[in-house]
């Protein structure tokens, strides 16, 4: 009922009818006829046709109809109401009861649209690839303490979830507030990505000790620079849709949203194509009301209605469910949701876009040199710096941030304990903190460049010192599960060896190791034959 009767095809339909009997289709038999008459049909017509994009107080419609008697107004209005051609509602500080459309209906009669974005000035900036910086830290934590998950669907525990938020970069409260990161919503995404790039692997017996463990691939991309961090994982979004996970929940980390039930690769790219046209119009570091953006291109560019008419089995998500015939305007609705998700979930977490608020305070963004090269129309980019970190390495080893510096704080995270947000003592470097960020791949000298980087003076010499210190002190050990034979004396000991051959190997005088336990039940099985048997 909400998408035909919240549909222009809805009201279309009836202000075409020529007579009364377009009720019969919709009347119950038996019931109250709305439209007895050819005159009240032509009433409620002239009354649709009047009431504009914004309501009429009730008190104002025989003013607003003059050419109406009263008794046609009244029957006019309630057989309005009946098929929910307009609604009654009270508006207004003063609670007026008023008579009005659905609002896109009435923008789609009035043939009202929508203008292409203007650039505005923009202030209070941000840009950030905190999805990045945010695999990154956990993938440091995962280097250290692997993540125990469930053994009997595989998920991680929710107590090792919650360990993780602290490690992920703050954002601004304004951008928290505009957009909405739940922190638990964070780190699903970033364990998603992780695991999908192969940078992140499930390991271990299930039942058992069932583990994520950082894969060879998310340590040599742990070791890379920012910007080939971030365009490793721009990459796997461009073009072909290669991977086969996703945060978005429907089975793909791919450049644009799944809005099709089971949609064949070449509904995927004509969605992909579409989804960047828009973003890829414009220029880098202009900067226009996210707004005026979105109820711009929400109406231009849609490809769905499109795969609609070629595939007329289609399911849309639409408002969160699946939809087997959807109106257009829920195929509208539907490709605005996937442009606001796009930007939410792939521009902004990955560097691409950059915010700020106009004069009244409405978010805007621009496109920046990642964000182009996401959809296509840049080769190459440049990671943005970002605000100068203006910070102090005091020589009791606290950091102290004087001025905010999203890029200081997610790279010095790495390799410290945080302390406070915002500005102030933020960080604290300790030997544990050295050590769990060379587990990650740092080494002593890249995190005194990174210090070096974004102090506003020398580096301490303590500091200097112990932290090339700690990082000397850092050792990697292979700890393995082993299967020994322990011999009463020398003589058994050949003679296990002379029926083992190579699979064992001496350890002492009287104790030997099975080299592949798998074969232990063979092994034994051939040393009864010899009359060597096992005991507890």
């Amino acid at each position: 009922m909400y998408s035909r009767v919240c549909s222009a095809a809805w009201v279309k339909g009836f202000l075409a009818a020529k007579d009364p009997d377009w009720e019969k289709k919709f009347r119950v038999a038996g019931g109250t006829v709305y439209f007895p008459s050819a005159d009240i049909l032509k009433a409620s017509q002239a009354l649709v046709r009047k009431l504009g994009a914004e309501p009429v107080p009730m008190a104002r419609l025989p003013g607003l109809c003059p050419e109406l008697r009263p008794d046609l107004l009244a029957a006019a209005i309630r057989a309005g109401i009946r098929y929910l051609l307009f609604f009654p509602s009270l508006w207004g500080a003063e609670l007026d009861v008023v008579l009005g459309l659905w609002p896109t209906v009435a923008r789609k009669l009035g043939g009202a649209s929508s203008k292409p974005p203007e650039p505005v000035a923009a202030s209070n900036e941000f840009q950030s690839p905190f999805l990045m910086e945010d695999m990154t830290a956990v993938l440091a934590e995962c280097a250290v303490e692997p993540l125990r998950s469930q053994s009997g669907d595989y998920t991680t525990f929710e107590g090792a979830r919650a360990d993780l938020i602290p490690v992920l970069q703050a954002l601004p409260e304004w951008v928290d507030k505009e957009f909405h990161y739940p922190p638990e919503d964070r780190v699903n995404t970033t364990l998603a990505f992780l695991e999908q790039y192969g940078f992140l692997a499930r390991k271990g017996p299930r039942g058992k000790d069932y583990r994520m463990e950082v894969t060879e691939s998310g340590s040599g991309w742990l070791g890379l620079r920012g910007k080939d961090r971030l365009k490793a994982i721009l990459d796997g979004l461009r073009g072909e849709l290669k991977k086969t996970e996703s945060a978005f929940g429907d089975g793909a980390i791919s450049l644009a949203r799944h809005v099709v039930a089971y949609p064949s690769e070449a509904q995927l790219r004509k969605i992909a194509s579409a989804l960047a046209t828009p973003f890829a119009g414009l220029d880098a570091d202009v900067f226009v009301r996210l707004r005026d953006f979105f109820d711009y291109h929400g109406e231009r560019d849609n490809p769905l209605p499109a795969i609609r008419r070629i595939d007329k089995n289609a399911d849309f998500r639409i408002g969160g469910n699946f939809v087997s015939d959807p109106s257009p305007e829920e195929l509208e609705e539907a490709w605005e949701a996937l442009l606001i998700k796009f930007l939410c979930l792939r521009l902004l977490p990955l560097g691409g876009v950059k915010l700020g608020q106009d004069s009244g305070g409405a978010a805007c963004f621009a496109m920046t040199e990642a964000g182009r090269y996401l959809v296509g129309v840049a080769e190459d980019f440049e990671l943005a710096v970002g605000a100068a970190g203006r910070i102090v390495m005091q020589p009791n080893f606290d950091v102290v941030f004087l001025a905010p510096s999203s890029k200081a704080e997610s790279e010095i995270a790495r390799f410290s304990e945080r302390k406070g947000k915002h500005l102030g003592t933020l960080f604290k470097v300790t030997r544990q903190s050295i050590l769990a960020a060379a587990a990650s791949g740092l080494t002593g000298e890249r995190i005194l460049e990174i210090l070096q980087e974004h102090c506003s003076g020398q580096i301490p010499a303590n500091v200097e010192f112990e932290i090339n210190g700690w990082s000397g002190q850092y050792r990697q050990i292979k700890v393995r599960p082993a299967v020994l034979i322990h011999c009463p004396e020398e003589e058994t000991v050949y003679r296990v060896v002379a029926v083992a051959g190579n699979r064992v190997k001496r350890l002492s005088a009287t104790t030997l190791e099975l080299q592949d336990p798998k074969g232990q039940g063979l092994l034994l099985k051939k040393l009864r034959e010899a009359g060597i048997f096992t005991r507890s």
